[in-house]
């Protein structure tokens, strides 16, 4: 929320109309879902608009194993709802579809329970996704890549530390807090309570000083390390940082 409240702020400093980076603000970052009831009896239908979102959330199943691509399933999948207040038919159906698509989609992982404790259910990360199944109009095809992870680590969300990896054009790149190193797409793909300690990435670069004042043009220093080989083994896959969840999820939407 501060992020858009930020950015509303900036373009209005800029004098841009607000209709003008509003429409962009959504084109970019919001999803637009419908969600329609379906009496199978009397076919009678209920079409609702569920608004502009920021991110998808998904529930994540608390025992097994769980992946994002069986999670999205789980969120557009159809369910009963309710008996037809026309016919009395109790398949009374509910579906959501995704209305219109962002360029930047972020998907949240619900890794709580309802208790507000942390999940430890492996989740299978995915490479791309194909929501095109999910549209209201499956003409358009609507494919996305995997653009960062953000891993939390403790047992509820009030607290703990985060990782990221973020792919880039000069490749992969993991991040926690001032300190930065190169990952690969496998640490990327796979799930964060495996991923390697950060001393065994190769380091890129350390943020040793930040400008005191919020509107100097200084650079931060960085200071260069020196680079040492990554290799992820099987030896490797244990949580060696302790156990990291994936929370949020960046795609971008391919051409």
């Amino acid at each position: 929320m501060a992020y858009h409240v930020h950015t509303a702020t900036a373009f209005r400093d800029f004098g841009t109309p607000p209709n003008s980076w509003e429409a962009e603000k959504e084109a970019l970052f919001d999803i637009d879902l419908v969600q329609t009831d379906t009496c199978r009896g009397c076919k009678n239908r209920i079409r609702q608009a569920l608004g502009l979102n920021t991110h998808l959330s998904l529930a994540i199943l608390g025992t097994g194993i769980d992946s994002v691509v069986n999670a999205i399933e789980r969120y557009f999948r159809e369910v009963i709802t309710r008996t037809c207040r026309h016919c009395g038919n109790l398949q009374h159906t509910r579906t959501v579809k995704i209305e219109g698509a962002p360029c930047v989609l972020k998907i949240q992982l619900l890794i709580v329970n309802v208790m507000g404790n942390k999940l430890r259910t492996p989740i299978h990360l995915a490479k791309t996704l194909d929501l095109t199944a999910y549209q209201s109009n499956t003409d358009l095809p609507l494919k996305y890549r995997l653009q960062s992870v953000i891993a939390h680590k403790g047992d509820t969300m009030n607290e703990g530390h985060y990782l990221s990896i973020v792919k880039g054009p000069q490749g992969y790149f993991k991040t926690n807090d001032a300190d930065v190193r190169r990952s690969t797409e496998r640490e990327f793909l796979t799930w964060p309570y495996y991923w390697l300690p950060m001393h065994n990435n190769t380091a890129v670069a350390k943020v040793t000083s930040r400008p005191t004042n919020a509107n100097s043009t200084r650079k931060p220093k960085l200071v260069e390390c020196k680079p040492s080989k990554v290799i992820l083994q099987s030896k490797d896959l244990k949580p060696t940082e302790g156990q990291f969840e994936p929370y949020i999820l960046t795609f971008v939407k391919e051409d």
